[in-house]
């Protein structure tokens, strides 16, 4: 399925693929001076819509389900793509006019503002992003508005990540938005007669220096409380495009291609890694080696399959996607476990001790090593999480013997020290 066939029951979605029309209601947009342009900014699409001048405008006249009529609950977004710094104030979305809407800013060094205002509160809510928009890389918006007859809120997510001024069950909004009926608008020409509030002063914005939009939705009523996952999952992260792309295979045809990308430093990217499904669409082991992740990437891998993905970093490899959002894969960092086998009465190291250790939850060999000169016997796990592990050391096949010692520990994330004492047996 391409992204934008499943819009999780959008009312309006305009994809600016090309087309300017309204593919689920009937808003098209009018539009003055943009262009359609190949750069892409969303997966499965083939143009993009660029504002290539100051001037530059898209329209959509505002109905009732998008404000016209007292709104309740009410959610929209899309993508957006800037090419260099932007003087302030620029617009990249309204919805509404001056006293009542929405508006998305870029301001001071790219960074964003979300507004929100209400004429009946009054009220103005103004949520920051946390983070400069970085130029040429493709970012999602979202906005999600609750009124106090459900969850008195107001949240902003970029990128599928909820912004850290967000107003939720605070917003201190009223029951239902006034109805407003300022138009739609993507850039701005500057006109006296469409002047944009900030806070409390109506100003003139400009569109972005050749800003770039794709897939724009709306959602009314109960179908815009879309959850955290829905968010970043479906809204986001199946519209993102990624670095590197595993395509679908035998395990050892993806395992290979992964291989490919080991040491390398990843760039700053929406997604870094999609991993499409295995053949049979089962469960998919892979190692990436040295691979080390942009920590401005919004996510590290996705797995399009409906099987588990084992994602073992090994070496200096750190992909984790920072949550459990992706309930079907398990990031697994190798550990290291040093055991070190000593004499009790004196702490000399003992060569040729047998170390056999299993981990408790499924038997499965952990170590199982002589000791060498040093004493020591090493060797490497990967990590999910904590585990214990039990087993036992002896030396009995040689002088000086020992008698046998239990062992009992939990390998943790960073790994396993462990001294073990013998007694002789002799």
């Amino acid at each position: 399925m391409a992204y934008g066939d499943n819009t999780l029951n959008a009312s309006h979605q305009w994809t600016f693929n090309n087309v300017l029309t309204d593919n689920i209601g009937s808003l098209d947009i009018t539009n003055v001076g943009g262009i359609f342009t190949t750069t892409v900014i969303t997966r499965n699409s083939t143009h993009s819509y660029q504002t290539n001048g100051r001037d530059d405008i898209a329209t959509v006249l505002t109905t009732t389900d998008t404000g016209s009529s007292g709104l309740t609950q009410y959610a929209f977004g899309g993508w957006f793509q800037v090419s260099q710094l932007q003087g302030p104030p620029t617009l990249i979305y309204k919805q509404g006019g001056n006293t009542s809407g929405f508006a998305i800013f870029l301001w001071a060094g790219n960074n964003v503002l979300l507004q929100v205002k209400d004429s009946a509160s009054p009220l103005i809510v103004q949520i920051f992003s946390n983070i400069a928009l970085t130029n040429n890389r493709p970012y999602h918006f979202f906005v999600k508005y609750s009124s106090a007859s459900f969850n008195n809120s107001i949240d902003f997510y970029i990128d599928g990540v909820k912004q850290l001024s967000n107003k939720d069950g605070n917003a201190a909004v009223n029951n239902s938005m006034v109805p407003h009926t300022g138009a739609h608008t993507w850039g701005e020409n500057g006109l006296t007669s469409i002047e944009v509030s900030v806070g409390t002063e109506n100003v003139i914005t400009k569109a972005p220096v050749n800003g770039l939009l794709s897939q724009w939705w709306t959602w009314f009523g109960s179908d815009s409380d879309k959850s955290d996952f829905e968010i970043k999952n479906n809204i986001f992260g199946e519209g993102a495009i990624p670095q590197i792309t595993i395509t679908s295979g035998t395990q050892l045809q993806m395992k290979t291609q992964l291989d490919s990308f080991s040491n390398t430093s990843l760039f700053d990217f929406p997604l870094s890694i999609l991993v499409e499904e295995v053949v049979g669409d089962g469960n998919l082991t892979l190692r990436a080696v040295n691979i080390i992740k942009n920590n401005r990437a919004s996510i590290d891998v996705k797995y399009e399959g409906t099987g588990k993905l084992s994602w073992v970093n090994v070496g200096t490899s750190n992909l984790n996607n920072g949550s459990s959002i992706y309930q079907n894969i398990d990031f697994i960092s190798t550990v290291n476990i040093n055991i070190t086998v000593l004499d009790a009465s004196d702490l000399t190291p003992i060569q040729g001790a047998r170390i056999y250790l299993t981990n408790n939850n499924n038997n499965d060999i952990v170590l199982s090593e002589l000791t060498d000169s040093l004493g020591k016997a090493t060797s490497v796990f990967e990590y999910l999480n904590d585990q214990n592990i039990s087993g036992r050391v002896r030396k009995a096949d040689s002088s000086p013997y020992y008698k046998n010692t239990p062992v009992s520990s939990i390998i943790t994330i960073t790994g396993l020290d462990l001294n073990i004492l013998m007694i002789k047996d002799e």
